[in-house]
């Protein structure tokens, strides 16, 4: 399994995700954030769009098509929080699709406010304060 943030981007199967009368079978979801402290990812599903489908982010084959084979999207609302390295780990998506996916977690009115706040403190933590020198350089 790929731990770290070396799997950030990577897309995860995730078994008894699946629609409506499938809910045994699996959604592909992409790594957006990895939570070194507590061994967590966060993670975006992509599922096959339909009218209604939130359209921050589609996903044609031609952005992946090891990815999707149809119009797909991002399911903001679907979001989760899973313990790092217990999902198969597959490919990398192409940098300016997880661009985009990750752009939309902003954008999207589908997100869950504790997911956007998880997002955020692990893609921009807070700064720490660094040492102030004394105009002599000690």
């Amino acid at each position: 399994m790929t731990s770290g943030s070396s799997a950030i981007g990577k897309v995860i199967s995730i078994a008894g995700t699946g629609a409506k009368g499938r809910e045994s079978g699996s959604h592909k979801f992409v790594i957006v954030a990895d939570d070194p402290v507590n061994a967590d990812w966060l993670v975006i599903p992509i599922c096959s769009h339909h009218v209604g489908a939130d359209g921050t982010c589609i996903i044609s084959p031609a952005d992946d098509n090891s990815l999707v084979t149809r119009k797909s999207y991002a399911a903001y609302y679907q979001a989760k929080l899973v313990v790092r390295g217990s999902h198969t780990v597959g490919h990398v998506v192409p940098a300016d699709l997880l661009k985009r996916i990750c752009d939309g977690i902003n954008i999207s009115d589908e997100v869950e406010p504790w997911f956007k706040t998880k997002y955020e403190s692990l893609t921009n933590p807070p700064k720490k304060p660094g040492r102030i020198l004394r105009r002599d350089g000690e």
